[in-house]
């Protein structure tokens, strides 16, 4: 759901379909990236279909959000998509009491360091496309969101991004390169980024 208020809030590239433009009853959301689709109220299998027939994301996957079991939307979906699971969201972080002392505590190996994500750096990530994809440009994921990395000589060992925000919420996502796993890197830069959303007053969420 937070990807398809990031949509409607416009700061996440995506597409909204509704029966009436100024006083829509039904609607369909899509995030351009992964395809993440929410859809609300009095939809129709044959509306569905004819809305997502041709359409085409930069992940090549639709990926269907559902507010709860009962959700009227999981009635028009095909019996057999080629993937189902679930996702979990997580917005309460509660940080541990001694979590300044763990951060002073991961040592990082010789020449390598920390650093903020920005113009430079950000094409060093391993969603670089998938980002740019999202968020138009890197101004744009300059200005809407936030991160922080390893640096390992010209390669980023780990990375934590998150954004956009919106409503006061904003989407984490963590990755470390195989070579540089079970170090406590990727701990160590989703703490950082996570710390300086809320020090900013927002949410992260899982």
């Amino acid at each position: 759901r937070p990807r398809a208020q990031a949509v409607l809030d416009g700061v996440l590239a995506g597409r909204v379909w509704a029966d009436d433009a100024t006083r829509p009853s039904a609607a369909l959301v899509l995030e351009d990236a992964d395809g993440t689709v929410w859809g609300g109220g009095p939809l129709t299998v044959d509306v569905v279909a004819e809305i997502l027939t041709d359409v085409e994301t930069a992940s090549g996957d639709l990926i269907f959000g559902f507010a709860d079991a009962e959700d009227p939307l999981r009635a028009l979906l095909p019996l057999a998509p080629y993937w189902t699971g679930e996702a979990i969201d997580f917005t309460d972080r509660d940080p541990p009491a001694d979590e300044e002392a763990a951060l002073n505590a991961t040592s990082l190996e010789a020449g390598h360091r920390i650093v903020e994500l920005d113009a430079s750096t950000l094409p060093l990530i391993e969603w670089y496309e998938d980002t740019l994809r999202a968020f138009g440009s890197i101004e744009r994921w300059t200005e809407l969101g936030l991160g922080f990395g390893v640096l390992a000589g010209d390669g980023l060992a780990a990375e934590a991004m998150a954004g956009p925000r919106t409503r006061g919420l904003l989407e984490m996502g963590v990755a470390t390169r195989e070579r540089f796993r079970r170090r406590g890197y990727g701990t160590l830069v989703s703490r950082l980024t996570a710390r300086a959303c809320e020090a900013r007053g927002d949410q992260v969420w899982w």
